[in-house]
């Protein structure tokens, strides 16, 4: 009886050991998964306010058709809209300066500003748009910059090529009637 009370001693702190070892693995993995998480909801949230974005220029092409042309921009990101409109009222504006006045609004909601220039919440982590007017079809493509590195590949799109790849899209297109005189 003595000789199995001997071998088994220190067996109880081996398997605590063990539970332990186990048990900080598998804490380790539920952190990682808990990170995962977050940055997928993080993506998705970016691609969520960029569709949001895309189709708000859109409408405001539909709503300015006029003016069409003066709302093709390239990697606006960073510079001011040439001539934006500051003390027009819509009734007063010119179309061509109610989309200048659209594209400075947008490009605010772009970086996560209001119409005064204030953070908000929102916006897009390092945004760059390029729209391309092609006869009566307005494309719009948002780059921005993820937060992991992708896979995807961008298929001819040169919009903001320099986020390289972290560099994730929204491409979207729109048919902009003839304006109704």
């Amino acid at each position: 009886m003595a000789d199995c009370r001997a071998s088994s001693r220190g067996v109880a702190l081996i398997e605590a050991t063990v539970s332990l070892l186990v048990l900080s693995l598998a804490s380790v993995a539920m952190a990682g998964l808990q990170l995962s998480a977050g940055r997928a909801n993080f993506e998705a949230a970016q691609r969520r306010t960029a569709t949001a974005l895309a189709t708000d220029i859109l409408e405001r092409m539909r709503a300015n058709p006029a003016a069409l042309e003066n709302y093709a921009i390239d990697e606006l990101a960073g510079s001011e809209a040439s001539g934006a409109v500051d003390v027009c009222s819509v009734e007063s504006c010119s179309a061509g300066d109610l989309a200048r006045r659209d594209i400075r609004d947008w490009r605010d909601a772009l970086q996560g500003r209001d119409s005064d220039g204030e953070p908000v919440a929102g916006g897009l982590r390092d945004a760059r748009p390029c729209i391309t007017i092609t006869g009566r079809i307005a494309e719009v493509v948002i780059a921005w910059a993820g937060q992991g590195l992708t896979e995807r590949t961008a298929g001819g799109i040169g919009c903001a090529a320099e986020l390289g790849e972290r560099r994730l899209l929204l491409r979207m297109q729109g048919f902009i009637p003839e304006p109704v005189e």
